[in-house]
């Protein structure tokens, strides 16, 4: 990997810290689902991707797991979001990849800010915590500066009201499992069959430019993504309360074949208060600042 000196940090440390973001994939709002379903499973889990939807707050955990085939990453994080504005707070914990300790992520609209733990590698100028990264910037850059600001954009363009918005609503042999409680609520377990296919195509037009479906068919992921198995909860109101599945990632840029990510995302305490502020502006310095674009 070519690496670009900047005081001590390379962009090898950048991408280390990169996947730890990447990792948060689908943690920052709710599920929406489509209109029409199969069955009467497939129509619950429907109406509660629809119900969640609707919600405008809830506290948020994700577990995530990526086996790269030979190497394990295990995190994990909570927080909350809030939408309409979009704005989040969340914080995962890890100790992997020669990483430790814990990353903070702030979402305001269109605007991420990164705090990394030490052991990430990498250094700031002096005063400085955070890295601000501004996703309307992304489809103009090039280079090494594109590929890493893309990997720490993943993070946030997985909201998966837009990137999964068909997934749940549309999922195949659906059935249900089980009743059981989950936060002091009953909960109904429901295990089926999604296609997360169709959601990077989503991710590509909220983008424009950058089309995240092309690395997905280079590595010939597109098929194996049409049939992925995984779970859903439904608690009494009726909301989609918990989803999870594991994913196939082997071949994208940086991650070997076979390589998968397994998450498990859960939302309660809807309608709970949100108030996320920006950094102070005096500790933060833009991504492009670290890696300005080569002319």
């Amino acid at each position: 990997m070519r690496c670009m000196r900047r005081g001590r940090q390379s962009t090898s440390a950048w991408t280390r810290a990169a996947l730890i973001a990447t990792a948060v994939a689908v943690t920052v709002a709710g599920w929406v689902a489509p209109a029409s379903a199969r069955d009467v499973p497939a129509r619950v889990l429907a109406a509660a991707a629809a119900a969640t939807d609707r919600e405008q707050s809830y506290r948020m955990s994700v577990r995530v797991g990526i086996d790269l085939g030979g190497s394990k990453l295990a995190m994990q994080g909570d927080g909350v979001a809030a939408r309409a504005p979009t704005r989040a707070s969340l914080t995962m914990s890890t100790d992997a990849l020669g990483i430790s300790g814990s990353m903070d992520m702030i979402i305001i609209g269109s605007v991420a800010y990164y705090r990394f733990p030490p052991s990430a590698g990498f250094k700031l100028p002096p005063g400085k915590q955070w890295v601000r990264l501004d996703l309307a910037t992304i489809a103009s850059l090039s280079g090494s500066t594109r590929d890493l600001a893309e990997q720490l954009s993943n993070s946030n363009l997985s909201n998966p009201t837009q990137t999964y918005g068909d997934t749940v609503g549309d999922a195949k042999k659906v059935r249900k499992i089980a009743d059981e409680r989950l936060h002091g609520t009953r909960a109904a377990h429901y295990r089926a069959v999604f296609d997360f296919s169709k959601s990077f195509d989503e991710v590509a037009s909220q983008l424009g430019t950058l089309d995240p479906t092309a690395e997905f068919r280079s590595a010939g992921l597109v098929k194996k993504l049409r049939k992925v198995p995984g779970d859903a909860w439904v608690d009494a109101p009726g909301r989609l309360v918990r989803l999870r599945f594991t994913l196939p990632i082997g071949g994208l840029p940086n991650i070997p074949f076979g390589a998968s990510e397994a998450l498990d995302t859960q939302l309660w305490d809807f309608g709970v208060p949100v108030s996320v502020d920006a950094p102070p502006a005096d500790q933060t310095i833009d991504f492009l600042e670290l890696f300005p674009p080569k002319s």
